[in-house]
């Protein structure tokens, strides 16, 4: 007889685990290519306009792109979580990119390489890190309801 208390926690006739690592990988690999596409946004503005994104804005232009496209990716994870590793990759990335101007001159090819050189030690593993602890904890409230 199956359990007829609404109250108690479903029984299965296996054993399942808390977390499956596909959908938080699919969160993660999203939000990174979310990160890295507003990312080339912001360095190929940048070569053509270095006043466009010089300071903040090319931050908040990175991370609203990062954010918008997570949210534009349907059916590769969850939705919040693509969303918000977009969103803080894209803000970090868009901060070292543009701080890489301090390296080399702005606008040029070798900001550029040093810009998504940067992007991809530090923005990547924030949106891949945002997107995973987001997208286990959506699963786990999930799954405790």
């Amino acid at each position: 007889m199956p359990n007829s208390n609404p109250y108690s926690p479903p029984v299965s006739s296996s054993p399942t685990s808390a977390i499956t690592p596909r959908p938080v990988m699919f969160n993660a690999i999203a939000a990174a290519g979310a990160t890295l596409v507003a990312i080339v946004g912001v360095v190929v503005i940048g070569m053509v306009a270095w006043e466009t994104v010089v300071g903040i804005k090319g931050a908040l232009f990175a991370a609203l792109f990062g954010g918008a496209l997570g949210a534009a990716l349907r059916r590769h994870g969850n939705w919040l979580a693509r969303v918000l590793g977009g969103l803080f990759g894209g803000a970090i990335g868009g901060f070292f990119a543009i701080a890489a101007a301090e390296q080399a001159l702005p606008g040029s090819t070798a900001w550029a390489m040093r810009g998504v050189f940067l992007v991809a030690a530090f923005g990547v593993p924030t949106a891949v890190l945002i997107a995973s602890v987001v997208g286990t904890a959506v699963n786990l409230a999930r799954r405790s309801r």
